[in-house]
C-alpha cells in the first residue's frame, strides 16, 4: 500500500490497533506479527506493536517477502527400487518424514503424495499415508514405504515380528573397547523432555529393545560401528550407545555435556546412516535386501578422520 500520514485525530493509536483499524479483516495477532516481521515502517524505520502514534507520523507496509523454497522442498529422496506394492527410498538428512507441530509441509509425506497419490489412503493415519517406519530427521538411508493397504499391513506385520533386517552405521564418542556386543536395556520416554531413556530398572511404559553392535574401526577418540536394530524403538541406536557411554558423533541431543575431543573436529551433523535394509516381498514372499552407502558429509568427515589417524 502506499504510505499514510497519520491524521491528527488518529495520533494516539497503537500501531496494531492503527493497522485493524485500517484493515478490518486483519486480526490484532496477524498485525502484530507483520509489525515484528519488519513489514511495517514507522517513519521509514520497523518499530513496535504498541508504539503510539503522533499526528504527521508516516507508517509504510511493506509486500510481504516471496518465501524462500525450504531446504527441505529442494532435496527429494532417492528412489532405490519399487513394484506396485512398495518402494525404497534413500532418505537425505535434514528431511522430516512426516508433519509434526513445528513443521506441517516440506516433508516426505509431501513427497510420497506428489509421486504416488493413491499412496494417500495407505496406512493406518492419515497424516502419515504409506509410512511403516521412520528415520530420525537428521538421520539419512534406507526406508521402505507402503503404496498398497495390503503392503502396509504385511510390512507392519514382519517390523511387529522383527523379521526385518535393519543395520546403522554410525561414529560415536570414545573408543569402545569390545569388538561387539548386545544391548538389551529396555527404552522408554523421558517425561517432558522430548527425549528417550535406556533404563536398566524399567518404568511400566518403557518397551523392550534390542541392538547389536560390531565395531569396524577405531580412532584416538571416536569409534566407527555397525548397529544392527532387532527392534524399531524411537532412537534406539542413539539411547542405546549413549547407555554405554558412547552417545552418537554430531547429536545435539543426546551427546550434549558430553566432552569431545578437538582434535575428532565438527560434524557436519548426526552421523547416523540406515545402511541396510531386508524384508520379505508382501505379493511374492521373496527376501528383498537393499544397501545403501554413506552419503557424502559423513564419508568426507569420516575420511579426514582416517586421514588424521594415519599420519600418526
Amino acid at each position: 500500500m502506499k504510505k499514510i500520514i497519520v491524521p491528527e485525530h488518529e495520533a494516539g493509536f497503537r500501531l496494531d490497533a492503527w493497522l485493524v483499524m485500517k484493515h478490518p479483516k486483519v486480526s490484532r495477532t496477524q498485525a502484530q506479527k507483520r509489525i515484528k516481521a519488519g513489514l511495517v515502517l514507522v517513519n521509514g524505520k520497523t518499530s513496535k506493536p504498541g508504539q503510539a502514534l503522533e499526528p504527521g507520523d508516516t507508517v509504510e507496509e511493506l509486500p510481504k517477502p516471496v518465501a524462500e523454497p525450504a531446504k527441505n522442498a529442494l532435496v527429494e529422496p532417492k528412489i532405490v527400487a519399487e513394484t506396485a506394492d512398495w518402494a525404497v527410498i534413500e532418505k537425505p538428512p535434514g528431511l522430516l518424514v512426516h508433519p509434526a507441530p513445528n513443521q506441517q509441509t516440506d516433508t516426505l509425506v509431501d513427497f510420497l503424495l506428489k509421486q504416488w497419490p493413491k499412496i494417500k489412503k495407505v496406512g493406518d493415519a492419515p497424516e502419515r499415508p504409506g509410512i511403516v517406519h521412520r528415520l530420525d530427521r537428521e538421520a539419512s538411508g534406507l526406508m521402505v514405504i507402503a503404496k498398497t493397504q495390503k503392503a502396509f499391513k504385511s510390512l507392519k506385520s514382519q517390523f511387529q515380528e522383527h523379521t526385518i533386517g535393519k543395520s546403522y552405521l554410525t561414529l560415536v564418542h570414545g573408543k569402545v573397547s569390545r569388538d561387539t556386543d548386545r544391548i538389551l536395556t529396555p527404552i522408554g520416554r523421558v517425561s517432558g523432555m522430548g527425549r528417550m531413556a535406556a533404563r536398566v530398572q524399567a518404568k511400566p511404559d518403557d518397551k523392550e529393545a534390542r541392538s547389536e553392535y560390531d565395531v569396524l574401526e577405531r580412532f584416538p577418540h571416536a569409534t566407527l560401528v555397525r548397529v544392527k536394530t532387532e527392534t524399531g524403538r524411537m532412537h534406539q541406536v542413539r539411547v542405546h550407545m549413549k547407555s554405554i557411554g558412547h552417545p552418537l558423533v554430531g547429536d545435539s541431543l543426546y551427546a550434549a555435556g558430553h566432552k569431545s575431543s578437538p582434535s575428532l573436529g565438527k560434524c557436519p551433523r548426526l552421523f547416523l546412516h540406515a545402511e541396510t535394509l531386508a524384508f520379505d516381498d508382501p505379493a511374492t514372499g521373496k527376501r528383498q535386501e537393499f544397501q545403501a552407502k554413506l552419503p557424502k558429509d559423513l564419508n568426507d568427515f569420516l575420511h579426514e578422520l582416517q586421514k588424521k589417524h594415519a599420519k600418526k
